[in-house]
């Protein structure tokens, strides 16, 4: 171990950088790791993604690993473990609301070449921020257990309040306002069966009318059915099963409480 500390402020001395922390060699020598040194963050992020991609799920591993690539790799990656702070954070949520008024900017410009660069992104919104921030924090919580970190920085962040909108009923005086000014009464509107039925007998042509008929029936959410395996459907039982394992029977009542109907 001292041929290990001696090895670290050697090559501190050689590359005519800071010495190491007295109180951080400590910490490392003292839970016995084999580096005496914390990783960067982008270490600490591919290990991350590697353990989930083993132990998860595949759609949870898929959000950990675009927070990952469209947030924590560009803002936090050159940041070693032990000096990430608030302000680096602070600094990535900042740059995310900045994005978010970027991307309203070019959708109202009339731009057709700014549209076009913000076409298929979508805002950040209050609870997939704190969805980031918790992602961090359940990296770096291992380790403050281990007694590596004093203290987890994700935990230290102040975010505003996620309030979900409210969702609204598409009255006809909603409509009629809408047609009229443009401006949508709510970000969830929610269709009247009235509606809904209209939308399927609009699309009964199409070739997903299917996907459509099942989750204005069942009242899956986006993610399922578009995830949605060959693997994981039965057409001749009339059975989907998703990714949390949820059967859903199609056309009959199924066997148990998580099952739906259409």
């Amino acid at each position: 171990m001292l041929r290990k500390i001696g090895d670290l402020i050697a090559a501190a001395i050689t590359a005519q950088q800071k010495l190491p922390e007295i109180e951080d060699l400590r910490r490392l020598v003292r839970v016995g790791a084999e580096v005496l040194e914390h990783p960067f963050l982008g270490e600490v992020f591919t290990v991350f993604l590697a353990k989930k991609r083993k132990t998860g799920s595949r759609n949870t591993y898929r959000s950990y690993e675009s927070q990952v690539r469209l947030y924590f790799r560009p803002h936090l990656a050159h940041i070693r473990r032990d000096k990430l702070s608030v302000a680096h954070l602070d600094g990535m949520f900042d740059a995310i609301v900045e994005h978010n008024d970027l991307i309203a900017e070019y959708r109202a410009s009339g731009d057709s070449r700014k549209i076009a660069v913000v076409k298929w992104q979508r805002p950040v919104g209050p609870t997939s921020v704190r969805r980031i921030r918790e992602t961090l924090r359940a990296m770096l919580s291992p380790v403050v257990k281990e007694g590596l970190l004093v203290v987890n920085v994700a935990s230290l962040v102040e975010l505003p309040p996620a309030v979900r909108p409210k969702a609204k009923v598409w009255t006809e005086e909603r409509v009629a306002w809408w047609r009229q000014t443009g401006e949508v009464p709510s970000p969830v509107m929610v269709w009247t069966p009235r509606q809904a039925g209209r939308f399927l007998d609009h699309a009964v042509n199409d070739r997903l009318y299917a996907l459509f008929h099942v989750i204005a029936h069942v009242g899956l959410r986006r993610g399922e059915p578009c995830g949605q395996r060959r693997t994981d459907t039965y057409l001749d039982a009339a059975i989907l099963r998703g990714e949390s394992d949820r059967a859903v029977r199609l056309g009959d009542r199924g066997v148990g409480s998580q099952d739906h109907l259409v």
